[in-house]
């Protein structure tokens, strides 16, 4: 039987998490969940433009802009709602650190509609 894949202790600290995020981000070093493909066109971007725009969307994040995810059926994370002055909007942007190593995989990106 396989063990259970293990948190990174960051992952429970959103500031840590977010770390891990944005240097994940400059690395391309990002895993994309397929979710976000339905609503990535509302911010006006497609796949490949996620590359080149992640690390300066990252950048743009604050510790102070988390929200905690309080929906039982939306999977755990670390959610940010933020302008961003490189989409000209406000965003709703959702990641996870998964395993030991982390892998940062990013659940959503869209207007902050909600």
């Amino acid at each position: 039987m396989r063990r259970p894949r293990r948190k990174h202790p960051d992952a429970a600290d959103p500031s840590r998490a977010l770390a891990h995020f944005r240097q994940a981000a400059a690395e391309g070093r990002v895993v994309f969940h397929e979710r976000i493909y339905y609503r990535l066109g509302e911010v006006g971007l497609a796949m490949e433009d996620l590359p080149d725009i992640l690390p300066k969307i990252a950048s743009e994040i604050q510790a102070k802009d988390y929200r905690p995810i309080g929906e039982p059926w939306d999977p755990p994370g670390h959610a940010f709602v933020f302008w961003s002055r490189e989409l000209g909007m406000k965003v709703y942007l959702k990641f996870r650190l998964e395993g030991e190593k982390p892998v940062a995989k990013l659940y959503s990106l869209h207007p902050a509609d909600y």
